[in-house]
C-alpha cells in the first residue's frame, strides 16, 4: 500500500521525534533535523514518483513510500540509516587532483546499500554525523 504525503510526513516526524530531532514541514517539504549537529534531510514530495530525500552536500535520490507487510517504505529505512550515521559522501578529483570530477555516496541501511560506491583513487570522502538516538 503506498503512503500518502501526509502519512509519510507523520511516519517520518515519530523517526525525527525519537531522537530528540524537529520535522519542520512547509508545503509539499519537509525538512529533519537534529538537536545534536547531524545531517539535515530534506524530503520533498514528488507525487506518483514518491519523495526526493537530499542530506549532506550529494545525496539526492528517489525513494518510494510502499508499505508492505515484510518491510518498511523505502523512505523511512533510508532516512533512518542517514540518522544512524550510515551516509557517506565523496568528491571524486579529476587526474590533476585540482578539479571535481564526480560525486558519489553510500547509504548502508538494514536491507542492504543504496546509492554508488566510486573505485577512484583520487577522492574526498565523508561520513554524515548521526543523530542521537533516545529509543528504548
Amino acid at each position: 500500500m503506498r503512503l500518502n504525503w501526509l502519512e509519510t510526513v507523520a511516519m517520518l516526524r515519530s523517526a525525527t521525534e525519537r531522537r530528540g530531532g524537529r520535522a519542520v514541514l512547509d508545503g509539499g517539504s519537509l525538512t529533519l533535523s537534529s538537536p545534536t549537529g547531524g545531517a539535515p534531510i530534506t524530503v520533498t514530495d514528488q507525487a506518483a514518483d514518491g519523495v526526493l530525500v537530499e542530506a549532506g552536500w550529494v545525496i539526492r535520490l528517489i525513494a518510494t513510500c510502499e508499505e508492505d507487510e515484510h518491510m518498511p517504505p523505502d523512505v523511512l529505512y533510508l532516512v533512518e540509516a542517514i540518522m544512524d550515521g550510515g551516509a557517506e559522501e565523496s568528491a571524486i578529483a579529476a587526474d590533476d587532483r585540482h578539479t571535481w570530477a564526480d560525486v558519489s555516496f553510500i547509504i548502508r541501511t538494514p536491507y542492504g546499500p543504496a546509492g554508488s560506491r566510486s573505485g577512484a583513487s583520487h577522492q574526498l570522502t565523508r561520513s554524515l554525523p548521526a543523530w542521537p538516538d533516545d529509543r528504548p
